[in-house]
């Protein structure tokens, strides 16, 4: 999956490895080593044999790769490398003065967990000798899961646990496009959830994510390419009949759809120049020619932070979208495709916002992971909000999965939940753990 960058503490880093990062990787589990400058990271390629542990600085822009692997490594005290391979606790040596491998891999113990959402092991070293982990199978995923608006939790929409991503109803709540990862491909499914029968619209080799419904409920646009790149805006039927449709591939350039105009006209994108990694803006495509008898797509929300997660109105007059010039998410609305005036609709934090098919209602998410409502009434080229109040809360994925998907009415919630987790072993602690090497 791929993940923009948020505010907050730690920013300016995560955003220096993302720029240094493959086309077909994304970055995750940052260490630091103990010089403050160089740091550890775990790049997740399109598959796992693409994925590694790298090797990099803050004064630097070159990388190095330690050694393939599927989830992160820990640097331990007095020169190891930490990490998780097939279930099991693996040591290296590692010198910090020549920032090289030493030795062969030693296994250290058995059946580790490790979080497989996140790459992480879960495992932890002190600097003075200790070390913990958790015994255990692998975990990660989540589960769909119906809501009504107070709260209520209802029947899972798919009993299955898996890599779900990026869930959508369609316009009459009829049926659910998703995406289900499995060995680092997502590909788009929908659920009907009268019939409940799944059908498979999209067949790799590539990455396809985030599926957008078309206004009649009978295509789907998503994004294609390789994860961490997908430079390309493809269109499907729902029903997986005929080949998809190349809408718009701009080479370089990350392209997210998040939103149809209601007429059919336009399509709001997330779109990201990975060469300058300038950060996240909002476009809009044209589905009609202009005078040049082109479909060019150009700027809508386009500022020195993270513009993202665009939703048009039911009307197609407003845009609402995310922006982080404050040190954090919040929701604005603003006139689409132009006009004057920016109304704030969030006032402690959120994104995903989502419209009522009436336009008096604007659902978004939290930073403390709650659905939020906003009452919208527009009086000539105003609007007026009222107050935010949160519908209910709810444990879920990180949000740049899709943590919610809301029917037309405001009705129906489908919310992509993490499930509580049954730790059956204890957590073990071993201290001074380097003297047993030398035994």
């Amino acid at each position: 999956m791929v993940h923009w960058v948020g505010g907050g503490l730690g920013q300016s880093r995560e955003k220096y490895v993302r720029s240094d990062l493959g086309d077909s990787c994304q970055s995750n589990a940052v260490e630091f080593l103990p010089d403050g400058n160089h740091f550890l990271y775990f790049a997740h390629g399109s598959t796992n044999a693409d994925s590694g542990i790298y090797l990099a600085a803050l004064d630097s822009k070159q990388r190095k790769l330690l050694l393939r692997n599927d989830s992160n490594a820990i640097y331990a005290a007095p020169g190891y490398l930490l990490f998780v391979r097939d279930n099991t606790l693996m040591l290296q040596g590692f010198n910090l003065r020549s920032l090289a491998l030493e030795g062969g891999v030693k296994p250290m113990a058995d059946h580790l967990a490790v979080n497989t959402d996140t790459w992480r092991g879960i495992l932890a070293a002190s600097a003075n000798g200790e070390l913990l982990y958790q015994h255990g199978a692998a975990s990660g995923g989540s589960q769909l899961f119906w809501y009504d608006p107070s709260g209520k939790q209802g029947e899972p929409v798919l009993s299955e646990t898996a890599n779900y991503y990026q869930p959508a109803l369609s316009p009459d709540a009829s049926k659910l496009a998703f995406v289900l990862e499995n060995n680092g491909i997502g590909d788009i499914w929908v659920l009907d959830l009268t019939r409940h029968t799944k059908t498979r619209i999209t067949f790799g080799p590539l990455y396809s994510d985030w599926p957008v419904w078309w206004p009649d409920g009978k295509s789907i646009v998503f994004s294609y390419g390789p994860s961490g790149t997908l430079d390309s805006l493809y269109r499907q039927n729902a029903d997986g009949t005929g080949s998809k449709e190349k809408l718009l591939e701009t080479p370089g350039i990350s392209e997210f759809p998040f939103s149809v105009s209601p007429d059919g006209r336009y399509i709001a994108c997330m779109r990201n120049d990975r060469k300058s990694n300038a950060g996240w803006d909002i476009w809009a495509l044209p589905m009609f020619p202009d005078k040049s008898g082109e479909q060019k797509p150009f700027p809508v929300v386009a500022t020195n932070f993270q513009d993202v997660g665009p939703s048009f109105s039911p009307d197609g007059k407003w845009l609402a979208y995310a922006n982080n010039e404050t040190g954090r998410f919040e929701v604005y609305i603003q006139p689409f495709p132009s006009g004057a005036g920016r109304w704030q609709v969030s006032t402690a934090g959120g994104s995903r916002p989502n419209w009522r098919k009436d336009g008096k209602e604007l659902f978004f998410f939290s930073i403390d992971q709650q659905v939020m409502a906003v009452d919208v009434s527009q009086k000539g080229a105003s609007l007026q909000l009222g107050a935010p109040h949160a519908l209910f809360k709810a444990t879920t994925v990180t949000t740049s999965n899709g943590p919610y998907t809301v029917s037309a009415d405001g009705k129906k919630f489908v919310m992509n939940t993490v499930l509580p987790q049954s730790i059956t072993e204890p957590l073990t602690l071993i201290t001074n753990w380097p003297a047993d090497l030398k035994q």
